[in-house]
């Protein structure tokens, strides 16, 4: 089930949890938090997955960056 799938005002209530549940912590603790809790509340849910899937993407990049370098490094100790 996606958020795309849910009654309208399913996914309205899904949308403003965000806000509401970010606006209950303690300002004291999580003051940048509350100085963008409007621009919190308004994350595009697509916006979080292509963020969430380049993440993933970047990561997976710099593990096969670091194992090419390891592969290469091996082949070459004791050549130079």
């Amino acid at each position: 089930m996606t958020l795309g799938s849910l009654e309208p005002e399913v996914q309205e209530k899904d949308t403003t949890t965000w806000t509401r549940v970010y606006a209950r912590l303690p300002q004291g603790e999580y003051p940048v938090t509350h100085a963008h809790i409007d621009a919190l509340g308004a994350v595009d849910p697509k916006a979080v997955y292509d963020a969430a899937v380049e993440a993933v993407l970047s990561a997976a990049c710099t593990l096969v960056r670091k194992r090419v370098s390891l592969i290469a490094y091996s082949r070459n100790c004791g050549t130079e």
